[in-house]
């Protein structure tokens, strides 16, 4: 039998260039990012100080939590790749969900 993930083994390698552009291309294009930042960046700019050093350094430090944000992320992909690559555990993290959901629902109802 093979596992639930064999799928993902046959699939060609995809270099880490394109992974990087194709992760800043999704970020760049996405609506709701661009509506964080304009709701976020007023409130931390001064009109008494010159816009572009101030919008230099919060740029730069959204970047960097940015980016390890999204390196944990990937991290935690891979590591649960490799814990659902054995079958039992697929079962287990499907029965976890499913307990959870029902709960989810019997809270909701006796709520």
């Amino acid at each position: 039998m093979a596992t639930p993930l064999a799928g993902a083994e046959r699939q060609g390698s995809v270099s880490n260039k394109t992974l990087v552009l194709q992760g800043f291309v999704t970020a760049i294009t996405s609506p709701k990012g661009w509506t964080f930042f304009i709701a976020l960046l007023p409130p931390f700019i001064s009109p008494d100080y010159a816009l572009l050093p101030q919008l230099s350094v919060l740029i730069t430090v959204i970047m960097v939590l940015e980016f390890i944000c999204l390196t944990l992320y990937a991290s935690g992909g891979r590591t649960l790749r490799n814990i659902l690559r054995k079958s039992g555990n697929v079962n287990v993290m499907n029965r976890i969900s499913g307990s959870m959901m029902i709960a989810l629902g019997m809270w909701l109802a006796l709520g």
